[in-house]
């Protein structure tokens, strides 16, 4: 949870956020968790929803302010 939460409040890569929350599990918590890419692709997903969704081309894009 507190990845997570990292993910969507600051500019860090998943790879530094992923390192940082391990840091402080046992082995044996560490053991419990799934692969790490699973887990960095989850950071990404949860940080992106935070973004818009990409226009499929120019004629979708549209500038809030102009």
């Amino acid at each position: 949870v507190e990845m997570k939460r990292r993910a969507v409040k600051t500019c860090d890569q998943p790879s530094k956020i992923y390192a940082a929350g391990c840091s402080h599990l046992s082995d044996e918590s560490r053991s419990q968790l799934v692969k790490e890419d699973s887990v960095k692709r989850s950071l990404r997903r949860n940080r992106s929803a935070n973004f818009p969704s990409q226009p499929e081309d120019l004629a979708n894009l549209m500038i809030e302010g102009e």
